[in-house]
């Protein structure tokens, strides 16, 4: 199946339950991925579902907060994957950019992503990447082997000629859809957004979720049950208590023991 490099250019905002952030902010992602999955669908599909699975790990990771990422907007552009192997004419590893911008790419999770034929991604490291479009090239008879040593030895100093050797094996490891331990959203399952997160991907442990509040624009929602004390029984049980009766009829004894003794001294008096 034929498979393209794009460059995703999106915005992101930060949303929680009473809106979102007025400003955006700006990330560059790249990816390998089916041609038949180049479609605006598929693209809207898929990056909601990344922002939604990183939104999960970051709320594992701070349950008390409830904001999460969501996107706003993005472009597709295709990726130019020719300048990569100018690169290894560049002495200095951080002078990769303009090169190998997705190495100078700051971002939540990985910048830089392989994706299968059902659409499942695998974030990759940027200098595996850089491989990638290398060896890609390689194997399209784009580049000689000259030039996909330098490459190599500009990622691997030293092991260029090691990693031409393995380089069916590597292709391998690298474009593949490996086991991870973090959470990933079946692609396609509903809804396509980025969040907030459902409660059960959050918590995978907990059998019960406490009630979801609603957003700003509905009406509000009652407090969770899990935010209620366990030995804090409902107002009306709390009135129907046995002891509770028995210290209502104690104070109506004595009530009316005191409007005896007044009423008899008034009498007295009189």
């Amino acid at each position: 199946m034929t498979r393209v490099f794009r460059t995703v250019h999106l915005h992101l905002r930060l949303a929680s339950f009473d809106g979102v952030s007025p400003s955006t902010q700006e990330r560059r992602w790249y990816f390998e991925l089916p041609a038949a999955r180049d479609t605006p669908e598929a693209w809207n599909e898929l990056l909601h579902r990344i922002f939604y699975d990183q939104n999960v790990m970051l709320q594992r990771a701070e349950p008390d907060d409830q904001n999460w990422l969501a996107l706003a907007s993005f472009e597709v552009i295709p990726l130019d994957a020719r300048p990569t192997l100018g690169w290894a004419d560049v002495s200095e590893h951080e002078h990769g950019d303009p090169f190998l911008p997705w190495q100078a790419e700051l971002t939540v999770g990985a910048a830089c992503a392989w994706v299968d034929d059902d659409g499942r991604y695998h974030p990759i490291e940027a200098e595996d990447f850089s491989e990638l479009i290398g060896l890609r090239r390689f194997a399209a008879g784009e580049v000689d082997e000259a030039a996909l040593l330098r490459l190599l030895d500009g990622l691997h100093p030293g092991q260029g000629a090691r990693c031409f050797a393995e380089r069916e094996g590597r292709l391998a490891g690298i474009a593949c859809a490996m086991p991870s331990a973090s959470f990933h959203k079946t692609p396609g399952e509903p809804p396509i957004a980025s969040g907030p997160p459902h409660w059960a991907h959050v918590h995978p442990e907990s059998s019960a979720a406490p009630a979801t509040k609603v957003p700003t624009n509905s009406a509000p929602a009652a407090k969770p049950e899990a935010e209620q004390s366990d030995d804090t029984p409902p107002r009306s049980a709390w009135l129907l208590h046995p002891g509770t009766i028995s210290i209502i009829l104690v104070l109506v004894m004595l009530a009316t023991c005191a409007i005896v003794n007044v009423r008899d001294r008034v009498q007295r008096s009189a």
